[in-house]
């Protein structure tokens, strides 16, 4: 019992020490350059999509979208090819099953020499099943820097920015029957009276943190063309 006790401690004061308050896990100022090269772990929907923006207007050099998929999402990988030949932006597709920590810290030091990436960008907004500190072991493994630009923030204000910038984020899964009503439509403020609604009566994420539901996006900034989803 001691043992686990102090365990929790020692991952509680190292989160807190990439943290201050909602502040980002490292700060860009204190990175200095702007032009640093950088990846965004990529999965096609509203939050990495949201958080390539957040980069690139930090100046980040966004250089390669990094996607580790398990066989079972492997008919998702067209979608995403797309998307990156919409973005002008490389896609790295890595099957990881089986995956052990190690062969991902292998892979990430493996991308960090083929595109000179310092850093890499997660649209992660909260420690969902403790996978930030999964994320950090990694991250840290390959000698790179980790940047979570949406960490913390309100999910109502980042809903509304994804309509201010005219991302179109259409719902393609839903956890449960409450959600149903979701799939194949898209992103408006409409929607997001609705989730604020069902938040009423049942302890949820309107921002889908805990697999609510999944999203996919068809077009917004830095993107070229549509990309169509059937």
């Amino acid at each position: 019992m001691y043992f686990i006790r102090f365990f929790f401690i020692h991952q509680l004061l190292t989160f807190k020490k990439h943290f201050t308050g909602n502040k980002l896990f490292f700060g860009i100022k204190k990175q200095g350059k702007k032009n640093t090269n950088a990846a965004i772990l990529w999965t096609g929907g509203k939050d990495c999509n949201l958080a390539l923006y957040e980069a690139k207007t930090r100046g980040l050099q966004v250089v390669c979208l990094i996607t580790f998929y398990k066989k079972e999402d492997a008919d998702l990988l067209p979608f995403l090819k797309k998307q990156a030949a919409s973005l002008s932006v490389p896609l790295v597709a890595l099957c990881a099953d089986g995956y052990t920590t190690s062969q991902y810290i292998f892979e990430l030091t493996k991308l960090k020499t083929d595109f000179s990436i310092r850093t890499v960008v997660t649209g992660s907004i909260s420690n969902v099943k403790g996978n930030i500190f999964w994320f950090l072991k990694i991250i840290r493994g390959a000698k790179l820097k980790i940047f979570c630009p949406l960490w913390g923030a309100n999910r109502e204000a980042l809903l509304k920015e994804l309509i201010a910038l005219k991302y179109r984020v259409k719902f393609i899964e839903a956890d449960s029957f409450i959600f149903t009503h979701l799939i194949d439509c898209e992103l408006s403020s409409n929607i997001i009276k609705k989730l604020k609604h069902i938040q009423k009566v049942k302890k949820i994420d309107i921002c889908g943190e805990n697999n609510e539901y999944n999203t996919l996006v068809l077009d917004g900034p830095y993107y070229h063309h549509v990309v169509e989803h059937p």
